[in-house]
């Protein structure tokens, strides 16, 4: 004679699987967490500020030893205007230059280094996780780009062009809003997009397993 079906034991045995899983997937997520290196991100005003004493670099590069060692900066921006003056002026000035504002006089005994904005923007990419309930991060973008005139003490031009510089990473979505300085506008981006996976499915999976454990829960129980 055949032995009946063991129905207790094998709700019991799928229960114990099931908390195994998700014991298992929590224990991934804080691994993914964990993973982060302990340098802190930089905030995008910061980034900016990298970029900006790059480009700084770059154009004295490509101006060459006409450039001479006094030189005059103007940005023509009112909105940013003010971050990329400060950051130039202190790039310059730690390459052993003399800097000049417009307003300091200067000019005919200096070159000009005349500065445009073109972008200094702030993108951020869709919402993902690493891993199933890792923590939510989004790709960051920051792009710096300057329209240049550097003319000598004599007015012959040096450089008379474009130069930009770009910054990609991850960062986690909970941190954007540090990165981000409240009263500097450019420093800000349309906020990460989540996908439908992330703002539907995703809750409904982890709520209806969890339904189902505890449902097993109870049978096994009883």
């Amino acid at each position: 004679m055949m032995p009946a079906p063991r129905h207790g034991s094998f709700a019991h045995s799928t229960l114990v699987g099931l908390i195994f899983l998700f014991s298992t997937l929590l224990l991934k997520a804080q691994t993914a967490g964990g993973d982060q290196s302990d340098l802190p991100v930089k905030t995008n005003l910061e980034v900016f500020q990298t970029e900006l004493s790059s480009l700084a670099a770059e154009l004295v590069q490509k101006s060459g030893d006409g450039l001479g060692r006094n030189v005059v900066v103007n940005v023509r921006s009112p909105d940013t205007s003010w971050v990329a003056r400060n950051t130039i002026v202190e790039a310059l000035t730690k390459l052993n230059y003399s800097v000049y504002l417009p307003s300091q006089g200067g000019e005919g005994k200096s070159a000009i280094i005349d500065l445009g904005i073109v972008e200094m923007k702030v993108r951020y990419g869709d919402v993902f996780r690493e891993g199933v309930l890792g923590t939510r991060k989004t790709e960051r973008t920051i792009n710096t780009t300057l329209s240049a005139n550097v003319r000598n003490a004599q007015n012959e031009i040096l450089f008379a062009g474009a130069v930009s510089r770009a910054l990609k990473d991850t960062v986690d979505v909970s941190d954007v809003a540090q990165l981000e300085n409240s009263s500097i506008a450019f420093t800000h981006g349309e906020p990460p997009k989540t996908d439908f996976f992330e703002n539907v499915l995703e809750p409904v999976i982890i709520i209806g397993a969890s339904a189902v454990v505890v449902f097993l829960f109870f049978t096994v129980r009883s």
